[in-house]
């Protein structure tokens, strides 16, 4: 046999370094141990685990002692690394090494990984966590929320702008989006689409309206569309008795939520030039934005109108 086939034959992979990789790369250890199904084991579980593990992390509280890290996550790692670390113990010699089980290529492999995540998460999909209860009923409080990204042509990660392109998606009246605050660029909102460019929007005592077509003075609109209120439910809570609404927008039906005993903040509306207060006009490029819990939501009520580069991604599902 040549001393090729030999050292081909005899290889066995490093103990110390499977610890290290098993540690930091997890599922791409099994590379370099020689072990693609395992690989392909980690991987799905490390996948798995970190989904739960952020699901239990969004929604922790500060009396959650037992949870304020990524546990699991770390129980994964601990685990590839005596995994990988018993493997190169009970190595057998005779088998075959394959193209994979070499040391520089779990790094290698690592990089182009997170590469195309990052990939997925600045132009694909995006997850968040649901902060507040301004979307309630739709959205509650920790309840985490999957984000379409492609198309809107506003591609962040984590905070830093890495390209922006036109919109290339038609928004309609009622779809639920993720925005950079007007005011506060690095902070994303997500709120309901109420009114597109040429509405106009009049919002006083609890009832909204809406006219369509209009003119750019807001003198003149050709249309409007019928929005109905029915309740539904009566509940109580801190602040108060909570009237829960049918509410239709056209075609699009969902739930909003009152305070009876709330008034409305008029003198902290925001002021749109050349109209009176508490109705606006949505110019071209712009979006009209409220919160389903509509005493209980910042939005464009008071912030102004959503510039359209301002959108991050429509909802796709919440969980």
């Amino acid at each position: 046999m040549a001393n090729s086939d030999v050292n081909k034959t005899r290889w066995r992979p490093q103990g110390w370094l499977l610890i290290f990789y098993g540690f930091l790369l997890q599922p791409f250890a099994f590379l370099y141990a020689n072990h693609s199904r395992l690989f392909f084991q980690y991987l799905l579980a490390s996948i798995v685990i970190a989904i739960v593990d952020l699901a239990i992390q969004s929604t922790a509280t500060a009396a959650d002692y037992w949870y304020q890290g990524y546990y699991l996550s770390y129980g994964l790692a601990l685990s590839a690394a005596v995994h990988g670390y018993l493997l190169s113990r009970r190595y057998d010699v005779q088998q075959m090494r394959r193209w994979y089980a070499r040391w520089w290529l779990p790094p290698l492999a690592f990089v182009a990984w997170v590469c195309a995540l990052l990939s997925v998460r600045i132009f694909g999909v995006e997850s968040f966590s649901i902060p507040g209860s301004s979307m309630s009923p739709a959205l509650q409080v920790g309840q985490l929320v999957m984000v379409k990204k492609w198309g809107y042509g506003n591609y962040r990660l984590f905070g830093v702008q890495i390209v922006k392109t036109a919109s290339t998606v038609p928004i309609q009246r009622g779809d639920i989006v993720v925005f950079q605050h007007p005011k506060k660029p690095t902070v994303d909102y997500i709120k309901r689409v109420i009114g597109l460019p040429g509405d106009k929007i009049s919002y006083h005592d609890k009832t909204l309206r809406l006219q369509t077509g209009c003119n750019a003075e807001g003198l003149a609109c050709t249309g409007a569309i019928d929005v109905t209120h029915q309740l539904t439910e009566t509940t109580s809570e801190e602040r108060g008795t909570v009237l829960w609404y049918r509410e239709s927008l056209g075609d699009v039906v969902y739930t909003v939520k009152h305070i009876q005993q709330a008034t409305d903040f008029i003198k902290h509306y925001y002021q749109q030039p050349g109209l009176p207060t508490g109705e606006w006009l949505v110019p071209a490029g712009y979006y009209f934005v409220m919160g389903d819990y509509r005493d209980n939501s910042e939005d464009s009520r008071y912030f102004g109108l959503v510039p359209e580069q301002n959108l991050v991604g429509g909802l796709m599902w919440a969980w």
